[in-house]
């Protein structure tokens, strides 16, 4: 009996994705395209750090570029008074978007681009996949129930993780490298999620008209995180005496910010939205899969990267599989959202 629902699973998903004009291959396409903008992030940080740039320009100016992008983007969309609304709850809870847009955007960011310095974009992006793992315990952390089901998963990407460090420093890179590569990363992978949570948490209590109005935007939510974390990119810059950055920086950290802050993420969710069926859902997620390998594809292509070494290369494929896998577990056939 399990059996055959399986295969008649299997039928109807052959029968949708063959289906003309099906919007679960419009939405896998999408997905994969904000992938490829996603890992733009890291092998154009990485080529600003081999041309001379300082990695506290390339933290700071994407966050710097983004305050007048969303402003300008919620003026028209939602108005000016909406805009003036959003300035006015920062201003009334300063404290609490400094704490949460400075963990959540601020150390975040400012690990990813150190990480950059030491290691190639796509070591990075591989790294930064251990934040599947940590998203589920941060989710704890505040109190939340959390579901077992594809916790496996994330071991194995956490696995292949560990496989391209440790095939990294057989190769002969220093321990210290290795070091100040990973550890930054694993702690973005953990501030991301915190700030997130922090502010959803924040919306849930704080339901009122005007508040609840202003969070439910999330255009309105992004630049006041990003408001949040400025002091730690000003004290970043003061601290690291990063001097000005060069012509080359301004303008990479502008298409960083353009591709991926300003149209990844609405892509993705975009293409997120379009089915909401489980198996639409799976397959939008597991597009994810898709940016380690295409931050190693553009770096290669574009920075002249070496070829990574065979186990290097089973390393991203387990951890492409691990988020497939892990996407499939999310969304098993026949569930509802």
């Amino acid at each position: 009996m399990e059996q055959g629902t399986g295969n008649g699973e299997v039928c109807r998903l052959r029968a949708a994705l063959l289906k003309e004009g099906n919007p679960i291959l419009m939405a896998v396409a999408l997905g994969v395209l904000a992938a490829a903008l996603f890992s733009s992030t890291f092998f154009l940080n990485r080529f600003i750090s081999t041309v001379g740039g300082r990695w506290q320009w390339t933290a700071a100016l994407r966050f710097f570029y983004m305050v007048p992008v969303l402003a300008s983007w919620i003026t028209v969309r939602r108005g000016l008074p909406f805009l003036v609304r959003t300035g006015r709850l920062f201003a009334t809870r300063p404290l609490f978007f400094l704490i949460s847009g400075g963990i959540g955007y601020g150390v975040f960011y400012t690990g990813i681009c150190f990480s950059a310095r030491y290691s190639p974009g796509w070591v990075v992006a591989s790294a930064w996949q251990i934040t599947m793992l940590a998203t589920p315990m941060v989710l704890w952390a505040f109190g939340h129930p959390v579901t077992r089901r594809g916790f496996g998963y994330l071991l194995l990407i956490a696995s292949g993780v560990c496989l391209i460090q440790v095939t990294r420093l057989s190769a002969g890179a220093p321990p210290g490298e290795i070091l100040l590569n990973s550890l930054p990363v694993v702690v973005a992978a953990f501030a991301y999620p915190i700030g997130n949570q922090m502010i959803w948490q924040f919306r849930r209590t704080n339901a009122d008209a005007g508040t609840g109005e202003v969070l439910a935007d999330p255009a309105a939510c992004v630049l006041l995180l990003t408001l949040g974390a400025l002091p730690v990119f000003g004290a970043v810059l003061l601290l690291g005496r990063a001097g000005l950055p060069g012509n080359s920086q301004l303008v990479s950290t502008a298409l960083v910010a353009l591709l991926s802050g300003c149209i990844a993420t609405p892509l993705f969710l975009y293409a997120r939205n379009l089915n909401q069926h489980p198996i639409g859902l799976m397959a939008v997620d597991a597009t994810q899969a898709a940016e380690v390998p295409l931050a190693l594809l553009g770096e290669m292509v574009f920075i002249g990267a070496a070829m990574p070494h065979i186990p290097e290369f089973s390393g991203i494929g387990i951890i492409s599989i691990g988020l497939v896998l892990f996407a499939r577990a999310g969304h098993p056939p026949g569930a509802t959202e």
